[in-house]
């Protein structure tokens, strides 16, 4: 198991950064999903000059903490142990080498349709907490917008495939995202740590499509104030990504970006022309009063998608230390859904 050393930490980087109004346009920016997703880069692009999105990120993040601080009755309303805590609240539900994980809780809920579709079978429709109305219109709003400017990317990034790829199936991503419905949005709340060696969150690859994820609100657990990053007790805290070096990197980002990481079925699909990063939260274990919010939109297929691979499929077997080798949960033939359970099956 790959372990956090800080005394790794190399640097920091800026990840690469495309303006909205070039995703709307027809822009050729094959250069910088290159230098973001491509066998050099970090995983990541971020998009600068969205209107109205640092409006509905504000609107949602604080709901984080609030949910956190739901009395005990009222957030068991919200657990469904019977779909394994994938809809709802989870807190300690997830396991950290071997052990639960205590240090951040969650809210899941698709971001689009309140109702489960029928092909997701054992999922189930979404629970809102009846205490915190306005969470619900704050989710899906922010959700959507999310995925919206998912979309927009996604119709860059196909043709970028299609051009290194010619089996690729054009549009498929901006499909995905725009038509299947399966997406989930998870709101997470990193309770503050004092003193812990402990991730925030540990080292791994998404295994979606097309993460979409906010900056990070800092709020003071007890009062509600807003906390800069500027301020935090100590720098050795936030997103975290390992190059091809192994090297540790840190992200530096500014509130009004939305982050987009590539995430392994899109390195499945496009025949390994787009490259999942590891990615890990780390904190110092300085935060005595402090908790970090944040929300991201997991733009996942709908389980019955098949994950369609040449004959030669080697090149998507990309591999990183600590991370559960991709040769060990995919195989030619796989629909998303049995992707998706071996991986589930590895962190469980």
């Amino acid at each position: 198991m790959f372990t956090r050393h800080l005394a790794r930490f190399i640097s920091s980087f800026r990840p690469v950064k495309v303006s909205y109004q070039e995703l709307l346009s027809d822009a050729n920016i094959d250069s910088k999903i290159e230098e973001g997703y491509g066998a050099n880069g970090l995983g990541i692009i971020t998009v600068e000059n969205i209107p109205g999105y640092q409006e509905k990120r504000m609107a949602l993040l604080p709901y984080a903490r609030h949910l956190a601080l739901l009395p005990d009755a009222e957030k068991q309303k919200l657990e469904l142990p019977e779909i394994k805590y994938t809809v709802g609240w989870s807190h300690g539900k997830e396991f950290y080498e071997g052990t639960p994980d205590f240090s951040k809780g969650s809210f899941y809920a698709n971001p689009e349709v309140d109702k489960a579709p029928k092909y997701q079978g054992a999922f189930h429709d979404n629970v809102w907490p009846q205490t915190l109305p306005g969470l619900r219109t704050a989710f899906r709003e922010l959700g959507q917008e999310i995925m919206r400017v998912g979309a927009l990317l996604a119709k860059h990034l196909d043709k970028y495939v299609l051009a290194r790829y010619s089996d690729y199936q054009p549009g498929l991503l901006e499909d995905i995202i725009k038509n299947h419905k399966s997406s989930v949005g998870r709101l997470l709340h990193y309770f503050p740590q004092v003193g812990s060696t402990h991730e925030w969150c540990g080292w791994h690859n998404d295994h979606s499509s097309l993460t979409g994820l906010t900056c990070p609100l800092y709020i003071n657990q007890i009062t509600g104030e807003v906390i800069s990053p500027n301020e935090l007790p100590d720098q050795q805290t936030g997103l975290f990504i390992r190059n091809r070096k192994g090297e540790i990197l840190k992200a530096q980002l500014t509130s009004d970006l939305l982050l987009f990481q590539i995430a392994e079925t899109s390195q499945i699909l496009s025949n390994g022309h787009l490259q999942a990063t590891p990615h890990s939260v780390l904190t110092g274990g300085s935060f005595a009063d402090i908790s970090r919010n944040t929300f991201a939109v997991f733009m996942e297929p709908r389980p019955d998608l098949n994950l369609r691979v040449p004959d030669d499929y080697s090149k998507i077997f990309i591999e990183h230390e600590g991370i559960p080798s991709l040769r060990s949960r995919f195989s030619k033939g796989m629909t998303f859904g049995d992707f998706h359970n071996a991986t589930i099956a590895h962190f469980n």
